[in-house]
Protein backbone atom coordinates (compact mmCIF):
# COMPACT_ATOMS: atom_id res chain seq x y z
CA UNK A 1 0.00 0.00 0.00
CA UNK A 2 1.66 3.32 -1.12
CA UNK A 3 2.79 5.60 1.86
CA UNK A 4 0.64 8.32 2.53
CA UNK A 5 1.94 11.59 3.64
CA UNK A 6 0.85 13.07 7.23
CA UNK A 7 3.09 16.06 7.63
CA UNK A 8 1.62 18.39 4.81
CA UNK A 9 -0.38 21.18 6.10
CA UNK A 10 -3.72 21.83 5.07
CA UNK A 11 -6.71 24.22 6.15
CA UNK A 12 -8.95 22.70 9.09
CA UNK A 13 -11.54 24.92 8.41
CA UNK A 14 -12.84 26.55 5.30
CA UNK A 15 -12.37 30.04 4.84
CA UNK A 16 -16.07 30.40 5.59
CA UNK A 17 -15.29 29.79 9.17
CA UNK A 18 -11.73 31.02 9.22
CA UNK A 19 -13.55 34.52 8.79
CA UNK A 20 -15.80 34.13 11.52
CA UNK A 21 -12.73 33.11 13.96
CA UNK A 22 -11.29 36.15 12.67
CA UNK A 23 -14.02 38.40 12.72
CA UNK A 24 -14.19 36.68 16.81
CA UNK A 25 -10.21 37.64 17.38
CA UNK A 26 -10.87 41.32 16.11
CA UNK A 27 -13.81 42.30 18.46
CA UNK A 28 -11.61 41.42 21.02
CA UNK A 29 -8.21 42.54 20.12
CA UNK A 30 -8.36 44.83 17.42
CA UNK A 31 -5.15 45.18 15.93
CA UNK A 32 -3.13 44.42 18.68
CA UNK A 33 -0.58 41.96 18.48
CA UNK A 34 -0.85 39.35 20.71
CA UNK A 35 0.28 35.58 21.96
CA UNK A 36 -1.10 32.74 19.91
CA UNK A 37 -2.34 31.77 23.15
CA UNK A 38 -4.42 34.53 23.91
CA UNK A 39 -5.30 34.27 19.95
CA UNK A 40 -6.79 31.42 21.03
CA UNK A 41 -8.82 32.27 24.03
CA UNK A 42 -10.58 35.03 21.92
CA UNK A 43 -12.22 31.63 20.38
CA UNK A 44 -13.39 29.75 23.61
CA UNK A 45 -9.93 27.99 23.93
CA UNK A 46 -8.60 28.02 27.44
CA UNK A 47 -4.94 27.50 26.01
CA UNK A 48 -2.70 26.40 22.61
CA UNK A 49 -3.95 22.14 22.64
CA UNK A 50 -4.58 19.91 19.45
CA UNK A 51 -7.86 21.82 18.47
CA UNK A 52 -6.80 25.46 19.12
CA UNK A 53 -3.80 25.08 17.26
CA UNK A 54 -5.86 23.84 14.47
CA UNK A 55 -7.83 26.25 13.91
CA UNK A 56 -5.25 28.85 14.51
CA UNK A 57 -3.15 27.33 12.19
CA UNK A 58 -6.14 27.51 9.43
CA UNK A 59 -6.52 30.73 10.08
CA UNK A 60 -3.49 31.99 9.61
CA UNK A 61 -3.03 29.64 5.96
CA UNK A 62 -5.67 31.95 4.57
CA UNK A 63 -3.49 35.18 5.86
CA UNK A 64 -6.13 36.43 7.66
CA UNK A 65 -3.48 36.56 11.07
CA UNK A 66 0.21 37.21 10.49
CA UNK A 67 2.92 36.62 12.86
CA UNK A 68 5.33 39.32 14.07
CA UNK A 69 8.06 37.62 16.20
CA UNK A 70 6.33 35.12 17.76
CA UNK A 71 3.12 36.24 18.28
CA UNK A 72 -0.37 37.27 15.74
CA UNK A 73 -2.09 40.46 14.46
CA UNK A 74 -4.97 41.07 12.11
CA UNK A 75 -3.57 41.05 8.85
CA UNK A 76 -4.30 43.77 6.38
CA UNK A 77 -6.30 41.23 4.11
CA UNK A 78 -8.60 40.41 7.33
CA UNK A 79 -9.12 44.04 7.75
CA UNK A 80 -10.68 44.32 4.06
CA UNK A 81 -12.70 41.42 4.39
CA UNK A 82 -14.30 42.68 7.64
CA UNK A 83 -14.35 46.41 7.05
CA UNK A 84 -15.04 46.49 3.61
CA UNK A 85 -18.79 47.00 1.77
CA UNK A 86 -18.58 43.43 0.11
CA UNK A 87 -18.81 45.16 -3.47
CA UNK A 88 -15.93 47.23 -3.76
CA UNK A 89 -12.90 45.42 -5.80
CA UNK A 90 -10.37 45.76 -2.33
CA UNK A 91 -12.97 43.10 -1.31
CA UNK A 92 -13.24 41.07 -3.67
CA UNK A 93 -9.40 40.75 -4.41
CA UNK A 94 -8.68 39.78 -0.90
CA UNK A 95 -11.44 37.55 -0.71
CA UNK A 96 -9.92 35.27 -3.72
CA UNK A 97 -6.38 35.84 -3.13
CA UNK A 98 -7.29 34.13 0.71
CA UNK A 99 -9.09 31.30 -1.12
CA UNK A 100 -6.00 30.93 -3.05
CA UNK A 101 -3.56 31.35 -0.22
CA UNK A 102 -3.37 27.34 1.27
CA UNK A 103 -1.05 26.05 -0.77
CA UNK A 104 -2.83 22.69 -1.08
CA UNK A 105 -5.91 24.80 -2.62
CA UNK A 106 -3.98 26.73 -5.30
CA UNK A 107 -2.48 23.22 -6.27
CA UNK A 108 -6.01 22.10 -6.69
CA UNK A 109 -7.39 25.23 -8.33
CA UNK A 110 -4.29 25.33 -10.96
CA UNK A 111 -4.63 21.21 -11.47
CA UNK A 112 -8.51 21.65 -12.16
CA UNK A 113 -8.50 25.33 -13.93
CA UNK A 114 -11.59 24.45 -15.51
CA UNK A 115 -13.91 23.28 -12.56
CA UNK A 116 -13.54 20.78 -9.87
CA UNK A 117 -14.60 17.24 -10.40
CA UNK A 118 -17.02 15.16 -8.27
CA UNK A 119 -16.63 14.59 -4.84
CA UNK A 120 -15.19 11.32 -5.32
CA UNK A 121 -12.55 12.39 -8.14
CA UNK A 122 -10.96 14.84 -6.11
CA UNK A 123 -10.94 12.65 -3.10
CA UNK A 124 -9.10 10.19 -5.17
CA UNK A 125 -6.80 12.09 -6.39
CA UNK A 126 -6.19 13.94 -3.78
CA UNK A 127 -5.27 9.96 -2.03
CA UNK A 128 -3.58 8.76 -5.52
CA UNK A 129 -1.42 11.77 -6.60
CA UNK A 130 -0.93 13.99 -3.63
CA UNK A 131 -0.55 11.35 -1.01
CA UNK A 132 -2.68 12.52 1.43
CA UNK A 133 -4.82 9.99 3.44
CA UNK A 134 -8.74 9.35 2.60
CA UNK A 135 -9.53 11.51 5.83
CA UNK A 136 -7.73 14.70 5.03
CA UNK A 137 -8.56 14.34 1.46
CA UNK A 138 -11.92 14.48 2.60
CA UNK A 139 -11.87 17.15 4.87
CA UNK A 140 -9.85 18.95 2.39
CA UNK A 141 -12.50 18.46 -0.46
CA UNK A 142 -15.46 19.88 2.24
CA UNK A 143 -12.81 22.87 3.13
CA UNK A 144 -12.15 24.26 -0.60
CA UNK A 145 -16.18 23.49 -1.57
CA UNK A 146 -17.15 25.64 0.91
CA UNK A 147 -14.43 28.09 0.44
CA UNK A 148 -15.39 28.48 -3.25
CA UNK A 149 -19.31 28.45 -2.45
CA UNK A 150 -18.61 31.40 0.00
CA UNK A 151 -16.51 33.29 -2.56
CA UNK A 152 -18.98 33.07 -5.20
CA UNK A 153 -21.90 33.71 -2.71
CA UNK A 154 -19.63 37.48 -2.11
CA UNK A 155 -18.34 38.49 -5.91
CA UNK A 156 -20.03 39.65 -8.58
CA UNK A 157 -17.87 37.53 -11.76
CA UNK A 158 -18.36 34.32 -9.35
CA UNK A 159 -22.31 34.79 -8.66
CA UNK A 160 -22.94 33.18 -12.28
CA UNK A 161 -19.44 31.01 -13.51
CA UNK A 162 -17.61 28.79 -12.09
CA UNK A 163 -15.70 30.05 -9.12
CA UNK A 164 -12.57 27.89 -9.34
CA UNK A 165 -11.58 29.15 -12.68
CA UNK A 166 -11.40 32.58 -11.11
CA UNK A 167 -9.42 32.28 -8.41
CA UNK A 168 -5.79 32.61 -10.09
CA UNK A 169 -5.65 29.48 -12.61
CA UNK A 170 -4.52 30.31 -16.16
CA UNK A 171 -5.75 34.35 -15.90
CA UNK A 172 -8.10 33.77 -18.91
CA UNK A 173 -11.51 34.42 -18.90
CA UNK A 174 -13.82 31.93 -19.86
CA UNK A 175 -16.48 32.84 -22.87
CA UNK A 176 -19.52 31.65 -21.54
CA UNK A 177 -20.51 30.15 -17.89
CA UNK A 178 -20.52 26.22 -17.87
CA UNK A 179 -23.63 24.29 -19.23
CA UNK A 180 -26.44 23.18 -16.42
CA UNK A 181 -25.62 20.24 -15.22
CA UNK A 182 -21.56 20.10 -16.47
CA UNK A 183 -19.35 17.82 -14.93
CA UNK A 184 -17.34 21.53 -13.88
CA UNK A 185 -20.28 22.72 -11.75
CA UNK A 186 -19.46 23.26 -8.18
CA UNK A 187 -23.04 21.75 -6.13
CA UNK A 188 -23.88 24.54 -3.49
CA UNK A 189 -23.79 22.96 0.21
CA UNK A 190 -24.74 21.16 2.13
CA UNK A 191 -23.98 18.13 0.19
CA UNK A 192 -25.56 15.03 -0.57
CA UNK A 193 -25.67 13.28 2.54
CA UNK A 194 -22.97 10.49 2.56
CA UNK A 195 -23.26 7.60 5.23
CA UNK A 196 -23.04 8.93 8.75
CA UNK A 197 -23.26 12.57 7.42
CA UNK A 198 -25.44 14.49 9.51
CA UNK A 199 -27.14 17.99 7.90
CA UNK A 200 -29.07 20.14 10.65
CA UNK A 201 -30.46 23.65 11.11
CA UNK A 202 -31.74 24.46 14.46
CA UNK A 203 -33.27 28.24 15.11
CA UNK A 204 -33.61 29.39 18.79
CA UNK A 205 -36.05 32.45 19.98
CA UNK A 206 -34.35 34.01 22.47
CA UNK A 207 -36.87 36.59 22.68
CA UNK A 208 -39.98 38.45 20.91
CA UNK A 209 -37.13 39.73 18.09
CA UNK A 210 -34.16 38.43 18.42
CA UNK A 211 -33.48 34.30 16.93
CA UNK A 212 -30.21 32.28 16.85
CA UNK A 213 -29.82 29.73 14.37
CA UNK A 214 -27.28 26.90 14.28
CA UNK A 215 -26.28 24.64 11.09
CA UNK A 216 -24.24 21.51 11.05
CA UNK A 217 -23.31 20.52 7.86
CA UNK A 218 -21.04 17.50 7.85
CA UNK A 219 -19.41 13.92 8.89
CA UNK A 220 -20.06 14.90 12.58
CA UNK A 221 -17.25 13.54 15.39
CA UNK A 222 -17.36 13.19 18.85
CA UNK A 223 -13.78 15.75 18.87
CA UNK A 224 -16.24 17.85 16.17
CA UNK A 225 -18.98 18.38 19.02
CA UNK A 226 -15.93 19.64 22.10
CA UNK A 227 -14.79 22.23 19.39
CA UNK A 228 -18.69 23.08 18.92
CA UNK A 229 -18.58 23.53 22.91
CA UNK A 230 -16.02 25.68 22.59
CA UNK A 231 -16.70 27.78 19.27
CA UNK A 232 -20.47 28.63 21.12
CA UNK A 233 -18.79 29.68 24.58
CA UNK A 234 -16.45 32.02 22.38
CA UNK A 235 -19.37 32.94 20.18
CA UNK A 236 -21.42 33.78 23.89
CA UNK A 237 -18.39 36.02 24.91
CA UNK A 238 -18.07 37.90 21.79
CA UNK A 239 -21.65 38.46 22.19
CA UNK A 240 -21.66 39.60 25.98
CA UNK A 241 -18.67 42.05 25.02
CA UNK A 242 -20.78 43.46 22.09
CA UNK A 243 -23.89 44.22 24.31
CA UNK A 244 -22.07 45.99 27.12
CA UNK A 245 -20.50 48.14 24.81
CA UNK A 246 -23.80 49.08 23.16
CA UNK A 247 -25.65 49.35 26.75
CA UNK A 248 -22.57 51.50 28.24
CA UNK A 249 -22.78 53.66 25.13
CA UNK A 250 -26.66 54.20 25.51
CA UNK A 251 -26.11 54.37 29.48
CA UNK A 252 -23.56 57.30 28.38
CA UNK A 253 -26.00 58.84 25.66
CA UNK A 254 -28.96 59.34 28.27
CA UNK A 255 -26.61 60.49 31.14
CA UNK A 256 -25.54 63.74 28.65
CA UNK A 257 -28.97 64.01 27.84
CA UNK A 258 -29.99 64.36 31.29
CA UNK A 259 -27.47 66.83 32.40
CA UNK A 260 -27.82 69.08 29.57
CA UNK A 261 -30.92 69.88 30.87
CA UNK A 262 -29.68 70.96 34.12
CA UNK A 263 -29.39 74.43 35.68
CA UNK A 264 -26.19 76.05 35.21
CA UNK A 265 -24.67 76.88 39.03
CA UNK A 266 -25.91 80.29 40.26
CA UNK A 267 -28.95 80.63 38.31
Amino acid sequence: MPKRTRGRSYPALSLREAVERTRQFYDVERSARVSPEDAVQTWGYRSLNGASQRVLSAVRQYGLLEDVQGDVKISPRALTILLDEEHTDDYQQALKAAAREPAVFAEILDEHEDGLPSDTALVSYLVRKREFTEDAARKINAALRDTLEYVRERTRDLARENPGAHLGGSGEEPEAPPPSGSSVKVDPLPPPRAPGQVTMKYEFALSEHTTAMLVVSGEVSSEDLDVLDIMLSGARKALARSVREREAAEGAKRDGSSGSGAAEPGE
